[in-house]
């Protein structure tokens, strides 16, 4: 990372906080591949984690009742500590899904959730039985992520929300195996943080609708003042992918469906 790059990025976050552990933040850290700037010194959240949790906490985790059921698949570390582990979804009763059980995941049933072990592919439930499913940059990592995707359409109530959120580049996608001989420069850091299965490209919305699910590429918080995400450590317009079976799962969380 060059200093010009980190001053710029220095520059996006004056005076903030953080908005998950909510202490003051002098300079947020550098994270990812490649590295840029975001991460908070203290609870290790970057922007788009700390996005999520916001909308979880104000938006989503409100418009749940006893009774409602959330699933995440492949739960990150900071996931399992802050957002399906944090208690934010309560009352609802969470469950995460992994191929295999990993230390982050204990921390899940001190918060009331549980773990089991399964693949994204064959989801472990009945039908039309979740309310929120997260799967949250895990498609990338999943070979047949068509079947995944699927599996999360199964899975959702009719009424029920699909967050899907990945990095999509430019072009088409393409498996990592070619983006890898396109691209040697990239080395396999890249790949282990940014998937070792696909590279997804401006098509990747279709392969949403493949699997009978309706994408909506929404800004998180389109009223909000520059002084909100600066005070926040939140990059500006902030966007995230969800999908849902029918019109009804939008309006449920966030009033009228978009056009």
């Amino acid at each position: 990372m060059t200093r010009r790059e980190t001053q710029a990025g220095v520059a996006d976050f004056p005076k903030a906080s953080c908005g998950v552990c909510e202490r003051p933040v002098a300079r947020f850290e550098p994270y990812g591949v490649p590295p840029r700037i975001g991460r908070c010194p203290h609870c290790g959240a970057k922007p788009r984690s700390r996005a999520l949790h916001r909308l979880v906490r104000e938006r989503i985790g409100p418009r749940l009742e006893a009774g409602d059921r959330v699933l995440e698949v492949g739960p990150s570390r900071f996931s399992a500590d802050h957002v399906i582990g944090g208690r934010l979804f309560m009352p609802a009763r969470c469950v995460a899904v992994d191929v295999r059980r990993r230390r982050h995941h204990r921390r899940l049933g001190a918060a009331g959730g549980r773990f089991v072990a399964a693949s994204a592919t064959l989801l472990p439930f009945a039908n039309a039985c979740f309310d929120v499913i997260l799967c949250n940059n895990t498609l990338p990592y999943v070979r047949e992520d068509h079947r995944a995707l699927a599996e999360i359409a199964r899975c959702l109530k009719r009424d029920g929300l699909a967050m899907v959120d990945t990095h999509r580049g430019p072009g088409t996608t393409r498996t990592a195996d070619a983006h890898r001989r396109e691209h040697p420069e990239l080395g396999e850091a890249w790949f282990a943080a940014n998937g070792d299965a696909w590279v997804y490209g401006g098509d990747f919305l279709d392969r949403v609708r493949g699997a009978g699910l309706e994408p909506a590429e929404l800004e998180l918080f389109p009223d909000a003042p520059d002084r909100f995400f600066i005070s926040n450590g939140l990059k500006p317009r902030v966007r995230a992918l969800f999908a849902s079976r029918h019109p009804a799962g939008l309006r449920r969380f966030f009033g009228e469906a978009p056009a």
